[in-house]
């Protein structure tokens, strides 16, 4: 929180709100460009502020060691899902980047695209409250949502305005990052039980499952699963051929 305001939450989800005010101009696409564009604009602003004034805003904003800003609430208490967001240097480097591309993203399609362009922003604006809050959760359960949420207006962007053989490549990064969620689900669910049995304190908390204490065969599998999942998306040899496809005919 700063000064009362949740501004982690304020930078998820504005883009997500920008994408529901272009539901009403759905027909009207000269409508819907401005619209997009000025949340894409007002999002790296408001990133650009945080980035410029930092060591202010740091001052009494987080409860959280290592992170200048964070929220923290109750949400599915019953399974120990908290809904829990920090921003640390690279976090912030991340969502001012982040913002900046989102908004070279809606110029160069403003021209570009010439064919469903409400849904064409309305999905760019459902990625970035995506990749946004993969970067600012510290709940692993929150991380897994934000980063399904991510890929899915992907896939639709390829499928949809991409070029070449584009529904081939969409399938290609379809299966390729199911296999990765998979794994890094099963690990999330690992490492949760494993610390749930240790401690009785079953949870999703970033900082508390860092000190679940782990046997060299549970790390391995565990460090195993974490590392396909991120090696896939990132993606390293020799999972990597679905980028080519993907980025090519995207």
């Amino acid at each position: 929180m700063f000064n009362g305001y949740p501004l982690l939450s304020v930078l998820i989800f504005l883009p997500l709100a920008g994408a529901l005010l272009l539901i009403p101009v759905w027909k009207r696409e000269n409508y819907a460009r401005p619209i997009a564009l000025a949340i894409a604009l007002v999002e790296l602003a408001l990133t650009g502020w945080v980035y410029r004034t930092a060591d202010a805003v740091s001052i009494g904003s987080s409860s959280l060691a290592g992170f200048f800003l964070s929220e923290d609430a109750a949400w599915i208490s019953r399974f120990g899902i908290r809904y829990t967001l920090g921003m640390d240097g690279i976090s912030l480097l991340l969502s001012l980047l982040t913002s900046f591309i989102i908004v070279i993203a809606m110029v160069v399609s403003w021209r570009g695209v010439n064919k469903r362009g409400t849904l064409h922003y309305l999905l760019i604006l459902l990625m970035e409250t995506g990749i946004m809050g993969v970067f600012l959760s510290l709940d692993l359960f929150l991380f897994y949502l934000f980063w399904e949420v991510m890929l899915i207006p992907m896939f639709f962007l390829i499928g949809i305005w991409g070029d070449g053989r584009r529904i081939y490549s969409t399938v290609k990064f379809f299966l390729y990052t199911l296999v990765g969620s998979l794994l890094m689900l099963l690990a999330i669910i690992g490492l949760y039980l494993i610390h749930g049995s240790q401690s009785g304190v079953y949870t999703f908390a970033l900082a508390g499952l860092l000190h679940t204490g782990l046997s060299p065969a549970a790390g391995c599998w565990l460090f195993a699963a974490f590392l396909l999942a991120f090696a896939i998306k990132v993606p390293v040899f020799p999972l990597h051929t679905w980028l080519p496809d993907a980025y090519t005919d995207s």
